[in-house]
């Protein structure tokens, strides 16, 4: 499991790099669902994906999309 992870975060490694202005609304949504499946029981207990979760709460809460009225 933990390779799994491993190469989910590398993925995601590029779209994390984005500037601010390029996040989208919709990209943040997706990112919500990833961050529940990462708080699964299943992950519970690894670092790599609190660390992830971590990564992705940040991209979401910089994103301009949050900052336009009825952002996500």
């Amino acid at each position: 499991m933990g390779r799994k992870l491993d190469d989910a975060a590398e993925a995601l490694g590029g779209m994390l790099s984005l500037d601010r202005q390029m996040r989208i609304g919709s990209l943040n949504e997706n990112l919500e669902t990833c961050r529940e499946l990462l708080r699964n029981s299943a992950y519970r207990g690894s670092s790599t994906a609190r660390q992830l979760d971590q990564q992705l709460a940040a991209f979401s809460g910089a994103s301009a999309a949050r900052a336009l009225p009825g952002g996500r």
